[in-house]
């Protein structure tokens, strides 16, 4: 695709996290992440995503045709300077009983039709466009990649970031 050569465009996808491939094991909500770091395909596991950890609220609206309603959770994240709490609200429709969302997020008794995850520094909104039926099998393509741990993979990164503080 032409846009892929412009400049800054797998920066503005990792971003956001578009760089990656989520596989949510649904019987077990664990959570498989394929991304690319340090010329490497890893495959990251985890859990999913605010699974057992949702306050879901009577709060409801549509969305395309589907009564959804409104979920919450506090995620946190850590950097460099400190640990940082943030809210993320699904909206989920009970009437599509999968348990799945976007970018990961997942564990509620229906599809995320729409997830706002509230950063202070990038609140992003992801909603539904589409959704088509149907009653063709799928064939599913296994992940590929080096498996390693979250915490292994953080500790690279660390080691990464060091390094470049040293060489600079």
């Amino acid at each position: 695709m032409e846009i892929d050569r412009k400049p800054y465009y797998r920066f503005s996808k990792a971003l956001v996290g578009l760089d990656k491939v989520y596989l949510i094991e649904a019987d077990a909500n664990k959570l498989v992440i394929q991304q690319e770091d340090f010329m490497t395909m890893h495959l990251v596991k985890d859990k999913t995503k605010g699974a057992g950890e949702w306050e879901v609220s009577s709060a409801s609206k549509m969305i395309d045709g589907f009564k959804v309603f409104k979920a919450s959770t506090t995620e946190v994240t850590e950097n460099s300077k400190g640990k940082f709490e943030h809210e993320v609200i699904a909206w989920f429709a009970p009437e599509v009983s999968f348990g799945y969302g976007p970018f990961g997020y997942g564990g509620l008794p229906g599809l995320i039709l729409e997830l706002q995850i509230n950063r202070s520094y990038l609140p992003m909104t992801y909603k539904l466009k589409s959704i088509k039926f149907s009653n063709k099998a799928l064939e599913i393509k296994y992940l590929e990649g080096k498996e390693i741990s979250r915490e292994a993979l953080d500790a690279l990164y660390r080691e990464a970031a060091a390094n470049m503080m040293k060489s600079g």
